[in-house]
C-alpha cells in the first residue's frame, strides 16, 4: 500500500446515531448536509496503519484521493452475537 500524493483521509463526524441532538430525517435516517457541519477528526493512515472505529454508529467518510497514483483501501467489519459470546467479521 503506498500513501496518496493528496487527499484520502478518514473523516469521522462527532454525531453517531445515539446522540439525539443529531438530526434524522422522517425515515430515521441521517441528513448529511447537517451532519457534514458538525465538528469532526480527520485521520490520514499512513502506509501500515490500521485505524478501528464504530464505523456502524459514526457518520464518517474517506475524502478523494489526489494525485496520479492509485490507491487502495482495505475495510472490515466486526460484531459481537446477540448473546456476546461469539465474534463475527467480514470484509
Amino acid at each position: 500500500l503506498r500513501e496518496p500524493e493528496a487527499g484520502g483521509e478518514l473523516e469521522v463526524f462527532d454525531c453517531d446515531y445515539t446522540d439525539p441532538s443529531c438530526p434524522l430525517d422522517e425515515r430515521g435516517m441521517w441528513q448529511p448536509d447537517t451532519i457534514e457541519r458538525s465538528a469532526s477528526t480527520l485521520i490520514k493512515p499512513r502506509v501500515g496503519d490500521m485505524v478501528v472505529f464504530d464505523g456502524g454508529r459514526q457518520f464518517h467518510r474517506v475524502r478523494g484521493v489526489e494525485g496520479s497514483v492509485s490507491r487502495l483501501t482495505l475495510g472490515g467489519f466486526i460484531a459481537l452475537s446477540g448473546d456476546n459470546r461469539t465474534v463475527y467479521h467480514w470484509a
